[in-house]
């Protein structure tokens, strides 16, 4: 769902930027195509998802990705935009395979450690979001001033690359699928939400400044949607479970 539907709506949407505004469209695109953002996982257990799949598919995810993600840029955009392959294949190994596989090791070698830390995973994660929040907008600040007409016209297109893959993602998994909901709350987060702070640092790198908008805007509508979406689940899902099972005992 996340290299098709996610993909294939964003390509959609960069259709119609393409002919006037091919940067934006290459950003447009470069959002829709990098890993599902880190994001997903908190916010699958605020909501009450299943955190064992939402892990399992960011890994995946981001095993897949640096190799995905500049093959599907090149064979899109890279016709109206020169696109590196290679610098953007190490780029993306750097930022994200490598501290997933260092956290993995730190598991195995430092168990005590690592479990006397995830009681506060939830609000560490919370406020390093907010931190990548303020250094990529901070970051980019100039290039929005200098960009301000367009931002109206890619915060819709960014919504809707961030909304309607979600909620296909969702009901494709409860309705067609019959999948468990803890299971498809995991997989439309996942879906609908990817790297908020790669995409911009990948645009600003390899593309242009203007590229980087939609990345940005992305980035913040991602990070907001998922917040409403989550605490949507865990106020009418999550907390009536744990009522549920508080009576039953």
């Amino acid at each position: 769902l996340k290299w098709t539907v996610t993909v294939g709506i964003s390509l959609i949407i960069a259709f119609f930027f393409m002919k006037k505004l091919p940067e934006i469209a290459a950003g447009i695109v470069l959002a829709g195509t990098v890993a599902s953002g880190t994001s997903a996982n908190l916010y699958t257990f605020i909501a009450g998802g299943e955190v064992a799949v939402s892990l399992t598919m960011a890994t995946l995810d981001t095993i897949v990705s640096p190799l995905l993600t500049p093959t599907l840029m090149q064979v899109t955009v890279g016709q109206i935009i020169p696109i590196d392959f290679w610098s953007l294949f190490f780029n993306i190994f750097l930022v994200v395979f490598v501290p997933l596989f260092l956290g993995l090791l730190m598991q195995g070698i430092l168990p005590r450690l690592v479990e006397r830390v995830k009681p506060h995973t939830s609000i560490f994660s919370q406020l390093a979001l907010f931190v990548i929040v303020l250094a990529v907008v901070s970051k980019a600040q100039a290039t929005l001033q200098d960009n301000v007409a367009y931002l109206p016209f890619i915060f819709i297109a960014v919504a809707i690359q961030v909304i309607v893959p979600m909620l296909a993602a969702y009901l494709l998994a409860r309705k067609l699928l019959r999948i468990e909901i803890e299971h498809a709350i995991a997989i439309g987060f996942h879906t609908g939400i990817c790297n908020t702070a790669l995409s911009p640092t990948l645009a600003t790198e390899h593309l242009t400044s203007l590229a980087a908008v939609p990345s940005v805007a992305n980035m913040i509508v991602n990070l907001t949607v998922g917040a409403i979406v989550a605490k949507y689940f865990e106020k009418n899902y999550l907390n009536k479970k744990v009522k549920n099972h508080e009576s039953i005992e």
